[in-house]
């Protein structure tokens, strides 16, 4: 039987793989949003009969992830090209989060977004570090001191090819690196 956070992770990366796309725009704790949100995950997802929602710490990932922006009501889910995906029954609410041009964002690419948007969100841009899939590490902070990988054989190099940046889009520059 899976766990309660499990299903969770899986149901928001499924959201977050079919969301619409928006303009990024200043906010601290979810950068992406252009306006106020209309709802949030905690308000639209009820807890089921005989359970209880456990507290979440103030600052804490299941704080923040409860914090999520959803579109009102049960809108249409469109892909990342602005198409509409073929299933609209699987979903009962849409985050409100850019997911970008392109098709990057996939299951754990999901989840992987939600952490580094979360730690970059509570000012922990050090802790941000994905692997690639040779094992090499994807560090935030290298990225954003202008660093950048190539793949030399097997392994992943980086080097200082761009002057530094700490920007939001060079965030999500990153973190489109990462997903491929």
């Amino acid at each position: 039987m899976a766990s309660p956070t499990r299903n969770f992770v899986r149901a928001l990366c499924g959201l977050l793989c079919i969301g619409t796309v928006t303009r990024a725009s200043p906010n601290a704790t979810y950068p992406w949003m252009t306006t106020a949100a209309d709802s949030t995950v905690e308000a639209r997802v009820p807890v089921p009969a005989g359970f209880h929602r456990v507290p979440a710490a103030s600052g804490s990932f299941a704080a923040w992830l409860r914090g999520l922006p959803v579109k009102p009501g049960r809108p249409p889910v469109h892909l990342f090209d602005g198409s509409l995906k073929s299933n609209q029954e699987a979903h009962h609410l849409v985050l409100d989060v850019d997911v970008g041009p392109r098709d990057r964002q996939q299951c754990a690419d999901a989840v992987i977004r939600l952490r580094a948007e979360y730690l970059h969100a509570v000012g922990k841009d050090a802790d941000i570090c994905f692997r690639f899939t040779n094992g090499s590490p994807a560090r935030w902070p290298d990225w954003r001191a202008g660093m950048r990988p190539r793949n030399q054989g097997a392994k992943t190099v980086w080097s200082r090819t761009q002057a530094p940046d700490a920007s939001y889009a060079s965030f999500r520059r990153y973190l489109d690196i990462v997903f491929v």
